[in-house]
C-alpha cells in the first residue's frame, strides 16, 4: 500500500507527513487520531502511526486509550482483537518488539500472521498499556535496515562536526594567524582595485584628448 492510501482514508492531508529519515532510504511517518474525527466515547483507539518506507506502507502501530480499556485482562483484549482480525495465539517463547512509545521493548502477548504479514499486540512492561503492531515482513526488514543505517550516518556526522569544533578550540593560534592573513591582504587587494580603477579613468581621459 502507497502513501496516498492511508492519507485519503484518514482523511488527513499529506501534508500533515513527517519525513523521519531521508537517507539511505525515505522514512516517513503519519499520526492518526481519531478523536479529530469523531466524537465517540467508546472507541478504544487513540492514535494510529503510519510508517512508510520509501512511499510503501511497512507498519501501522494502534495506541489504545489506557483509561477506555481500564481493568482488562490482555486474555478479554486478545479475545476482542481475535473476533475483528482473526485467531491470534500466544507466542511459545518470549518475544519482544522495541518501541520507543514504550521507551522499552514490549512484550507481545498475542500474534497472528502469515508469509507476508505479522499483527502483535504488545504490552508495555508496566502498566496496562497496550499497542497492536501490524507490519509487512519484508518492508519492515528493509525499512529496520535503513533506519539503523541512518541513524549510524547521523552519530558520524555529529562525531566529525564534534571533533572539528574541539580542533578549532585547541588552536586558537592559528585561527588568529588566519585572520591576521586576511586583515594584511585585504589593503593590498583594495590598491590593486584602485590602481585598475585609477588606470582606467587615465586611458580615458588621452581617449578624450585625442578625440
Amino acid at each position: 500500500m502507497n502513501l496516498n492510501a492511508p492519507v485519503k482514508h484518514s482523511g488527513m492531508d499529506v501534508s500533515e507527513v513527517i519525513a523521519v529519515h531521508e537517507h539511505p532510504a525515505h522514512i516517513q511517518e503519519l499520526e492518526w487520531h481519531p478523536g479529530r474525527f469523531s466524537s465517540s466515547d467508546t472507541d478504544p483507539v487513540e492514535t494510529v502511526l503510519f510508517s512508510f518506507y520509501n512511499a510503501q506502507l511497512f507498519r501501522m502501530m494502534v495506541n489504545y486509550n489506557t483509561d477506555k480499556i481500564h481493568g482488562l485482562t490482555a486474555e478479554e483484549i486478545i479475545d476482542a482483537i481475535s473476533l475483528r482480525y482473526g485467531a491470534a495465539t500466544r507466542p511459545i517463547t518470549a518475544t519482544v518488539l522495541h518501541m520507543a512509545s514504550f521507551n522499552r521493548d514490549g512484550a507481545v502477548v498475542a500474534r497472528g500472521e502469515n508469509a507476508e504479514y505479522s499483527l502483535n499486540l504488545a504490552q508495555a512492561p508496566y502498566g496496562s498499556s497496550f499497542k497492536l503492531i501490524g507490519f509487512s515482513k519484508r518492508l519492515d526488514g528493509l525499512a529496520q535496515t535503513a533506519i539503523a543505517d541512518a541513524l549510524r550516518l547521523e552519530e558520524q556526522r555529529s562525531s566529525s562536526a564534534s571533533k572539528d569544533s574541539r580542533a578549532g578550540r585547541r588552536n586558537p593560534a592559528r585561527q588568529d594567524e588566519a585572520r591576521e592573513q586576511r586583515a594584511l591582504s585585504a589593503p593590498t587587494q583594495i590598491m590593486r582595485t584602485t590602481e585598475s580603477g585609477d588606470s582606467g579613468h587615465s586611458d580615458a581621459q588621452t581617449n578624450s584628448r585625442k578625440t
